[in-house]
């Protein structure tokens, strides 16, 4: 969830005062965009309702599925995630919208998950392919879509290479579909062939009974699929690969939710990738190494920016907890009585990986006596004082808050006013938070050159009654930079999006997209 609530919420955020009580998520449930010409990827039901098509065959479904997972996502080193308890790196939701990239048992997984819905979880494998002999797919000449193993820190090419695939069970016969390589083929009398079927029958792969255009994109790896062992690894259920991350976002008044279609700060990795690769390959960040030093994948980066300035109590549409302060509308938040202690916390909450947050805040600390505290904690985790204001009069002061939270889906911010003998001397006048988070572009809905029907959706309607949310999609085609701007008043809203001729090459490259963006006041 994004920016939601969590902890204790004024009763009404409708302008009633009050203390604050309660545990219900405040602000705009899970506002949303699709469009009619690209695939919504916030669960794995969504992703087989836009790929799969009524009167689809049952290697159509196979292959189309295939098609839109090797589009969406690329080959690079493992997004490791620890404890996988809380952040499970083969979720597939998670892969697809936050990371886009992984190597072949997490992408074999993620498909495998997908398969699971359409063919049921009996009908889906995972296999394990090894070389008959070290040396026998000839990495050493053309490790194609295996170049991220290959710059592994403890890759020996003297030892047998090995590789995780899968395969799907239809009409009585398993076949083979490798979402890694983006690789498959056709049996002599119809129909796919099983891993076994071509190391039985190498000339399935190399005299192939029905040739395929756009197989193997990265480099020829088809000894891969016949001069290998076969061995099993059995079922692929959901527990091996749960879809448990929730896309869904919640927006409160006087926030912002901008996705981009590039690089717009930093990326995340974990320790783990560190100790497996060396810095030159992991500098540049999470990209598609065979597309050379401008790749056209790669990360993106999305923000989302809070703004306070008290004006009113609908500040309390963000507060997690509340005590001791009291409003002055226009001022900020004030303590209640001198010589006693108040705090007021909020929440960030993103679907998306964070990898920088940035807090600034205007107060004032009158004297010596009186306090200013910033605490911060990761979602989940414990409080720590990140700043203790030690100027005096009324100072802006704009704090770094990475360190403590970055890698993870959400934090809090907690701020201490204690006034020693005037309640005016200790006052938050406004604040701004600023989060900056990781995602794959390649999943977000574009629109594409021609018409588009954009949809928006609320999960409760009635909220656009009190709150205004505003949807603007902007991009770059053969007349400029354009920009649609659109306020949403009912749920669903559909309208239309003329784009112009795009001069992005190749055709599936989005990067003429600048960015999506949700506001709500």
């Amino acid at each position: 969830m994004i920016p939601g609530l969590a902890g204790r919420v004024n009763a009404s955020r409708r302008g009633r005062g009050g203390l604050c009580s309660g545990g219900e998520m405040e602000g705009m449930k899970d506002p949303k965009v699709t469009t009619d010409r690209t695939v919504d990827a916030s669960s794995l039901e969504a992703i087989i309702s836009d790929v799969v098509r009524p009167g689809m065959d049952e290697e159509e479904k196979a292959l189309a599925l295939c098609r839109y997972l090797c589009r969406t996502m690329y080959h690079y080193g493992w997004p490791y995630m620890r404890p996988e308890v809380e952040e499970h790196w083969h979720d597939p939701v998670k892969l697809i919208n936050v990371h886009g990239y992984s190597l072949c048992g997490a992408r074999a997984r993620v498909l495998g998950r997908l398969y699971g819905h359409v063919f049921g979880e009996q009908n889906v494998r995972l296999i394990g392919l090894t070389e008959s002999e070290p040396g026998a797919w000839r990495m050493d000449r053309s490790p194609g879509a295996f170049i991220d193993t290959a710059r592994l820190r403890d890759y020996d090419p003297a030892t047998r290479a090995g590789h995780t695939s899968l395969e799907v069970r239809y009409g009585g016969r398993w076949r083979l579909i490798d979402p890694h390589v983006y690789f498959y083929a056709y049996r002599r009398e119809g129909g796919l062939a099983s891993a076994q079927d071509l190391i039985r029958d190498p000339s399935l792969v190399t005299k192939p009974a029905r040739r395929v255009r756009g197989l193997l994109p990265c480099g020829d790896l088809r000894r891969v699929f016949y001069a290998s062992r076969f061995r099993s690894w059995g079922k692929l259920t959901r527990e091996a690969a749960p879809d448990d991350h929730s896309m869904a976002i919640s927006l409160r008044r006087g926030e912002t939710y901008t996705r981009y279609w590039d690089r717009r700060g930093r990326f995340y990795w974990f320790v783990e990738m560190d100790r497996r690769w060396d810095p030159e390959y992991l500098e540049a960040g999470p990209r598609h190494v065979c597309e050379g030093d401008e790749p056209w994948r790669h990360y993106g980066n999305g923000e989302l920016v809070y703004r306070q300035q008290f004006a009113d109590v609908s500040y309390r549409d963000a507060v997690t907890e509340e005590k001791g302060l009291t409003l002055k509308p226009g001022v900020g938040l004030l303590a209640t009585r001198a010589g006693r202690r108040g705090e007021v916390g909020f929440a960030v909450r993103v679907p998306y990986l964070v990898v920088e947050s940035h807090l600034e805040y205007e107060a004032t600390r009158r004297t010596g006596s009186d306090t200013v505290r910033v605490w911060v904690r990761r979602r989940g985790g414990r409080w720590r004082l990140a700043w203790e204001e030690p100027s005096c009069g009324r100072v802006r002061r704009k704090l770094g808050l990475s360190p403590w939270l970055a890698g993870k889906y959400g934090y809090d911010v907690r701020f201490e006013l204690v006034a020693a003998r005037r309640v005016e001397d200790a006052v938050l006048h406004d604040f701004t938070l600023e989060t900056r988070f990781m995602l794959n572009y390649l999943a977000l809905p574009q629109l594409l050159p021609g018409r588009n029907r954009v949809t928006v959706t609320a999960a409760d309607p009635r909220e656009l009654r009190e709150q205004k949310l505003q949807v603007t999609y902007a991009w770059t085609d053969e007349d400029g930079e354009q920009e649609n701007r659109r306020i949403v008043k009912t749920s669903p809203c559909s309208y239309q999006i003329e784009v112009g001729k795009v001069t992005t090459r190749p055709r599936e490259n989005p990067k003429y997209m600048r960015f999506l963006r949700l506001a709500v006041s």
